[in-house]
């Protein structure tokens, strides 16, 4: 008789919300066209004066859209790293801060000040190239600088990944 003796063990994989991002999966497929509606909509509504508006909204909203995608993955960046630093073996075993960090960015930002002013960082950073590209994509689709500056900012206030600051953790503990 023939013996198996491979083991095969199952863990509980808990992925951060923001996490998802990297993930290529059918979540995309919701994600991208609720992105575009929004920034599509943003951007409408702030250049609603502008003649020929929806012409203008409907030619360059999917930039604005990859441009917010790119920015969104930039910023998960700050997060990702900030997790990793837990798994140098001579930062995380002389101190438990950043483990305490780690488990903060990854679960729950507001169980301490470190891991929320990381997230607050990562969210700042990528609002502000959100800002800085989609000025840019609309000053070259012809705004003047006021107006792309406008617009722009809104979409940055609106649409900056404000899911980096959502406790993963009440997913996994049902309290949603």
């Amino acid at each position: 008789m023939l013996r198996n003796n491979n083991e095969i063990k199952t863990y509980n994989v808990m992925f951060p919300l923001w996490f998802l991002i990297w993930i290529p999966s059918y979540l995309w497929l919701l994600l991208i066209p609720i992105n575009y509606a929004i920034d599509t909509s943003v951007t409408w509504y702030t250049l609603r004066d502008l003649e020929d508006h929806k012409k203008f909204c409907l030619r360059h909203s999917w930039k604005i859209c990859i441009a917010g995608f790119v920015c969104d993955l930039l910023g998960s960046l700050i997060l990702l790293g900030a997790t990793l630093l837990e798994t140098i073996p001579n930062l995380s075993s002389d101190n438990e801060i950043f483990t305490n960090i780690a488990g903060g960015i990854m679960m729950n930002p507001f169980n301490n000040l470190g891991s929320f002013i990381i997230c607050l960082i990562a969210l700042a950073f990528s609002a502000i190239l959100i800002y800085l590209i989609d000025r840019k994509i609309l000053f070259k689709a012809g705004l003047d600088i006021n107006r792309a500056t406008h617009s722009a900012k809104w979409l940055a206030i609106i649409t900056a990944p404000y899911l980096f600051l959502l406790p993963s953790g009440w997913l996994y503990s049902g309290a949603f």
